[in-house]
C-alpha cells in the first residue's frame, strides 16, 4: 500500500488500541506517552497517518483521533512485530 515506519503504525496501533480499550478517542499526549515520545514529535506521523487515510483528525481540536483503517493497522502491527522478534532471535 505505502510506506510507513514502524514508528508511525506503532503511534496508529497505539491509537487503536486505546479507542477499543477505553472506547473513547486518545489526546495526543495519551498518544506520545503511549509511544515513548514527546508530544512534538507526535505531529508528523499523525500527519503522514492522516496524510495516506489511515486515521483523521482535527487538528487543535481534543479527542478527534479515529482510525480509518483497523485492519491494515493491526496486520501491519503484527507483521512488524512478528520481523523484530524473528530478527531479534535469528539475528
Amino acid at each position: 500500500m505505502v510506506e510507513l515506519s514502524d514508528k508511525t503504525i506503532e503511534v496508529a496501533y497505539e491509537i487503536l488500541r486505546f479507542i477499543e480499550k477505553r472506547k473513547h478517542s486518545p489526546s495526543v499526549v495519551e498518544v506520545a506517552k503511549a509511544v515513548g515520545m514527546q508530544r512534538s514529535s507526535v505531529y508528523p506521523h499523525l500527519s503522514r497517518l492522516s496524510e495516506v487515510g489511515i486515521i483523521s483528525w482535527l487538528a487543535g481540536e481534543v479527542r478527534t483521533l479515529q482510525v480509518n483503517k483497523p485492519d491494515f493497522v493491526k496486520g501491519e502491527h503484527a507483521a512488524r512485530v512478528k520481523r523484530i522478534r524473528e530478527d531479534y532471535i535469528y539475528g
